[in-house]
């Protein structure tokens, strides 16, 4: 089962010019107040910026470690937060600097691959819908030509008369 499901855990936000995570209450604990969480802007106590929401998966580098806050800052902005269900983690993200522009190429042909796909799905099953529609068509028109050439009342006047 989800450990989020089980348990209500605060977000975690962060401020790239101070370096620093905050958390912050969840939105079923701040239901009970009147503050409207769902726009709410949570800003660094520090310096008093708008703080990024990193999810509830988000672990802080260290504050002097200034190459992974450039990374983390770097997949943020290229909208990738540390977010799940609290099973298997936010999936696979970069180590290191260095390997943020070649996750980002790769993230960004993966989706354009399955983005291909989808378009091909969507053909396959609009062409395979006209092709149904094809064959009700046909179907129909047969069926109606049957019923021209029958005269229906000599048959059912024949089956009445047997």
């Amino acid at each position: 089962m989800c450990r989020y499901a089980q348990h209500i855990y605060k977000r975690h936000f962060a401020c790239f010019k101070c370096q620093k995570m905050f958390r912050q209450p969840a939105e079923q604990e701040m239901a009970r107040s009147t503050v409207d969480t769902k726009s709410r802007d949570f800003r660094c106590p520090q310096c008093k910026t708008p703080m990024a929401n990193m999810g509830k998966d988000f672990k802080a580098p260290r504050q002097a470690d200034v190459k992974q806050w450039q990374k983390v800052e770097q997949l943020y902005n290229n909208g990738y937060i540390f977010s799940s269900c609290g099973c298997g983690g936010s999936g696979d993200r970069p180590a290191t600097l260095q390997e943020v522009q070649p996750f980002l190429a790769e993230q960004k042909r993966l989706k354009a691959e399955w983005i291909r796909q989808a378009v091909i799905q969507k053909r396959a099953v609009e062409l395979s819908e006209k092709r149904t529609q094809r064959a009700r068509l046909l179907h129909k028109k047969r069926l109606a030509s049957v019923k021209r050439t029958v005269n229906w009342d000599e048959v059912i006047h024949a089956k009445a008369g047997n």
